[in-house]
């Protein structure tokens, strides 16, 4: 079984709880002894890092025949980019339970991951997740129907004759769309400007319909 390191905490004296999320879900692994320096299982131990290992079938179990897949070294080097990861394994922390499909969510953090252009990938990872969740907007529209924008309280596109107010405006929303649909290896790159509208607006939909973000 492989899976990616979301979260670590100090377990007793020596050891670590390593939260992971693979294909079949979250796993707790408490890795004994790894907080000692001549532990084999030190660097495996470290946050966001990608290992395989020996599964039991049980949410928390003990790490055992591990190995280390990516340590994400070119990540760790980076602030920005280590926030951008930061809110993505929040959203995993907090956020996911057994209803949720973590073969698709972990393919796409599998994914996400492995971009290059990690800024955009981070943002419309939090989007797509909010469908994952159960949250996602409603964008369905007739043909006839002129679209002024997206509304965030209702989660619906706005039309023309609509009386509820815009949230984002249509150049927006197609930017958003854009997010929602474009596969992470062909995500453009936004400017500061419209990167920092849709992040808002994202930030303000996880606070009004789930809880808010600390990592964003």
């Amino acid at each position: 079984m492989e899976g990616i390191i979301y979260k670590v905490l100090d377990y007793q004296e020596k050891n670590k709880l390593l939260y992971l999320i693979t294909k079949n879900g979250k796993k707790t692994l408490v890795a004994k002894n790894s907080q000692t320096l001549n532990s084999q299982d030190r660097i495996l131990s470290q946050y966001l890092t990608k290992i395989k290992f020996e599964d039991n079938n049980k949410t928390m179990q003990t790490l055992k025949g591990a190995s280390l897949i990516d340590s994400y070294e070119e990540i760790k080097k980076n602030y920005s980019k280590i926030k951008y990861i930061s809110v993505m394994l929040e959203i995993i922390d907090r956020f996911t339970g057994y209803e949720n499909n973590f073969d698709k969510i972990y393919q796409m953090l599998d994914k996400a991951l492995k971009s290059a252009n990690l800024r955009e990938v981070s943002l419309a990872f939090i989007a797509k997740m909010l469908y994952e969740l159960g949250y996602g907007f409603n964008l369905t529209k007739s043909s006839k129907e002129e679209i002024k924008g997206l509304n965030l309280v209702t989660s619906s596109l706005v039309f023309i004759d609509d009386s509820e107010p815009v949230t984002l405006n249509l150049y927006y929303t197609n930017l958003l769309l854009k997010l929602l649909y474009e596969t992470f290896d062909k995500m453009e790159v936004l400017n500061e400007v419209d990167y920092d509208k849709l992040l808002r607006f994202i930030k303000d939909y996880y606070s009004y319909h789930i809880q808010p973000l600390k990592n964003i």
